[in-house]
């Protein structure tokens, strides 16, 4: 999958986790200037403002605030293909930041700067700083289906289950009509 880098001096170039995983890291990018939009948990917007420590940009999240944060990455998803994003475990665990959606998901027409909106769950503010970890994401293969409409009684007499059982796999049609 290719991607863009929307700052080359300051996005650093995406990397496997480790050689055997499916996963790439996505950092923050938080530069100067930039507007970094925060809801608190009345929906009231405001703009977090962006300051400096040991020479690293960095915000400050409150307890219970979201707020959406660049990666500064653009991607050319192919087609029929998805990119998935969940959160990043070891931000999770120690900070309690986390994605807003669980898992965001993200087809070809999607064509803008990949921003996340995380947030923060704990009950003390939390300082993000640029390049800091905040998800990890895979590409995924969509399978190809259809959605057809049909009445109740066809769709009840065509639900199947599967269990298994003393590993054997076995299939019982439902012919119940209600």
């Amino acid at each position: 999958m290719r991607y863009y880098k929307v700052d080359q001096e300051y996005v650093e170039d995406l990397k496997f986790a480790n050689p055997y995983s499916t996963l790439f890291d996505l950092k923050s990018y938080i530069r100067p200037g930039m507007e970094i939009k925060a809801y608190n948990p009345h929906q009231k917007q405001m703009l977090l403002p962006i300051r400096e420590r040991a020479g690293k940009n960095y915000v400050q999240i409150q307890p219970q605030f979201r707020v959406i944060i660049s990666t500064g990455i653009l991607f050319s998803i192919p087609v029929k293909y998805q990119l998935r994003v969940t959160s990043n475990k070891e931000l999770s665990l120690s900070t309690g930041v986390t994605l807003l959606d669980g898992t965001a998901v993200y087809d070809n027409d999607f064509t803008d700067e990949l921003k996340l909106t995380l947030i923060n769950n704990s009950d003390t503010p939390v300082y993000l700083f640029e390049d800091e970890v905040i998800a990890q994401a895979t590409l995924a293969k969509v399978l190809e289906y259809s959605l057809d409409i049909t009445d109740r009684k066809v769709a009840v007499k065509t639900v199947k289950s599967t269990s298994i059982k003393d590993g054997s796999e076995e299939t019982v049609e439902d012919d119940d009509e209600e």
